[in-house]
């Protein structure tokens, strides 16, 4: 038996299949390119993408036949999310985190909420990179994007709940929003009504290495792998999280926002 990993970036994806030991058995690669429809626009195309995390799938799962996927879990880019209805069809492409779209509501946000008020619950401070401003251009320029999608979810979700699994994010990739409670380790109601955006539409948070769903049998029968035992389910998929440097640098504002709790606060602009 195996476990796969897929890793989902900025230009390419690549699948690799281990063996229980830690031996390298299968990789594959498979490059896209960055779409720029008009100057300062930068985006994927979540088809084409996910067409080619499934090449890179099948190939692994059929190097490996005889070594039949035990489990697998899914990194990928951060921010950048993908609008999908519920039933795994994608309506639209993926801004990427260096898309000057979304600037334009720095300065309301600005105007309502501190970067002091930010940081206390995010661990972040306001910024363009992040997926709170394309989430907020999105609503206003394509309103039929999003109205149409029962959620919005980020790269590794998007990539476990089109195998099957159900749409969750990690806490390390959900912080990359700036719409997520580091503390109470949810979404932040409070941030989500700044930005006039439906929690309903973000998929459930869960720590890393929560089981999440299972591999679906008809994507098992499309990607060329089986259970490695027909009388248990298909392989199930875990949490995984955002790609390493960005999830150290959450890890650093966690670490950051706890030494300041022993320090004394400032006030919200709401308090008196």
């Amino acid at each position: 038996m195996s476990l796969l990993g897929v890793d989902v970036g900025t230009t390419g994806c690549k699948a690799a299949v281990y063996s229980e030991d830690g031996h390298l058995l299968a990789l594959h690669y498979e490059g896209y390119q960055i779409q720029n429809p008009q100057q300062g626009w930068a985006q994927l195309d979540a088809v084409e993408v996910w067409g080619k995390v499934k090449v890179a799938i099948n190939s692994v799962a059929t190097q490996c036949a005889q070594n039949p996927i035990k489990a697998l879990s899914v990194s990928s880019l951060g921010e950048a999310v993908v609008p999908v209805t519920k039933d795994r069809k994608i309506l639209g492409p993926s801004i990427l985190f260096f898309d000057a779209r979304g600037s334009e509501f720095l300065d309301e946000l600005r105007g309502n909420l501190s970067d002091i008020q930010l940081y206390s619950i995010n661990g972040n401070t306001l910024g363009n990179q992040y997926g709170l401003t394309k989430l907020m251009w999105i609503r206003k320029h394509r309103p039929e994007i999003y109205e149409g999608a029962d959620k919005l979810l980020l790269w590794s979700s998007f990539i476990a709940f089109m195998l099957g699994a159900n749409a969750v994010v990690d806490y390390s990739l959900a912080n990359r929003t700036l719409l997520f409670d580091l503390d109470q380790e949810k979404w932040s109601e409070e941030l989500i009504a700044f930005a006039e955006l439906e929690r309903s539409k973000l998929p459930d948070t869960h720590p890393s290495g929560t089981q999440i769903g299972t591999v679906s049998a008809q994507m098992a029968d499309e990607l060329g792998y089986d259970s490695p035992d027909q009388d248990e389910p298909r392989a199930p998929i875990d949490q995984s999280e955002v790609d390493r440097q960005n999830r150290e640098k959450d890890k650093d504002a966690s670490d950051r926002k706890g030494r300041e709790k022993k320090k004394p606060q400032p006030k919200r602009k709401d308090q008196k």
